[in-house]
């Protein structure tokens, strides 16, 4: 098969950042193509419907995933046969909604069960205990998928629609505009890391470095997804990787020292450093296992705060009338 990056965009979140997506037609990308899948057309764009795919029978799901799951639950295999994956998949979708989140967590794991490769990029959000609630819960669906469904592991980059609070370090996260910029900051990246155009970087090391158990023999698990050009940046998670690709501008790039399950190093080859003048940065790409450590205990926080706030606010609309008046409007 050539190679083929597919991007999918899930929900109104995945939706309106894929719809924006376009690469380059530059040295070191590869083809690519793009599939939207929903429960309703208000997010889908005229010129995107062709490879529109509509969840027979909704109209939406008013931000309850649990609408979706019972009227696609059994649909990923619908939905690869009129969208069929690539060599490489990103599947981009909210976490906090009612829509995208089941429908990318169901091509994922999917994928991950077919031996696919794929990587998600999910977008959480704190700004409300609904959203907070969704995104726990999704979040939790998918390290289900992984480990009891798929049996394999599922990467995702975690990002966070947030106005409210200073943003936790290992998250990519703020105002929804800025937040969707990263996300095709970091198909980019992916897209030149998995192109299959690089030296001494292939097929076969970009789906050792998803499906990590197959050199390595580690269990599967929804593992986190680092992508930096700073060799700094990445050492800070160096007790925690379980796989890394680095694409380097030559052998003689340093990179950190990281003692990960499995790495396989690439380079950029001679048209790309060409392009550049030779001015290009190092891209790494890491699979962590540190999703439960911070990423849920974060939200659990938040949730509790949302919680308290909650029980605040009931206790003090408690309304204490006079029992003798039968009246509501006598005062």
């Amino acid at each position: 098969m050539d190679t083929l990056l597919k991007v999918y965009g899930c929900g109104g979140c995945g939706i309106n950042i894929v719809s924006k997506l376009t690469l380059p037609d530059a040295p070191g990308m590869p083809d690519y193509a793009k599939a939207f899948i929903d429960t309703s057309e208000a997010n889908i764009r005229e010129e995107d419907r062709d490879d529109f795919f509509l969840v027979p029978g909704m109209r939406g799901a008013g931000g309850v995933p649990k609408e979706t799951h019972a009227f696609a639950h059994d649909k990923a295999d619908m939905i690869l046969r009129e969208s069929k994956p690539g060599t490489m998949n990103i599947i981009v979708f909210g976490l906090a909604g009612g829509s995208g989140c089941l429908l990318g967590s169901l091509i994922a794991g999917e994928l991950a069960k077919r031996g696919v490769p794929a990587i998600c990029l999910a977008v959480g959000s704190t700004d409300s205990k609904r959203e907070t609630q969704n995104t726990i819960n999704i979040l939790s669906t998918l390290e289900r998928m992984s480990v009891k469904y798929a049996k394999a592991p599922i990467p995702m980059k975690y990002f966070l629609n947030t106005y409210v609070k200073e943003t936790p370090p290992y998250a990519a996260a703020g105002p929804r505009d800025l937040v969707d910029e990263k996300v095709i900051e970091s198909i980019l990246k992916i897209a030149l890391v998995c192109s299959e155009k690089n030296e001494e970087l292939d097929r076969q090391d970009v789906n050792n470095w998803v499906f990590y158990g197959t050199p390595t023999e580690l269990p599967p698990q929804l593992v986190d997804v680092i992508i930096t050009q700073s060799g700094p940046k990445l050492h800070q998670f160096r007790d925690k990787i379980i796989s890394l690709l680095s694409l380097l501008p030559s052998r003689e790039s340093e990179v950190p020292a990281i003692r990960s399950a499995y790495s396989k190093k690439g380079y950029y080859n001679e048209d790309v450093m060409n392009e550049s003048g030779g001015e290009i940065e190092p891209i790494f790409m890491a699979t962590t296992h540190a999703y439960r450590e911070t990423r849920l205990a974060d939200l659990q926080d938040e949730l509790n705060e949302y919680t308290q706030v909650a029980e605040k606010l009931s206790a003090a609309s408690e309304a204490n009338f006079d029992d003798d008046s039968d009246d509501p409007f006598v005062l």
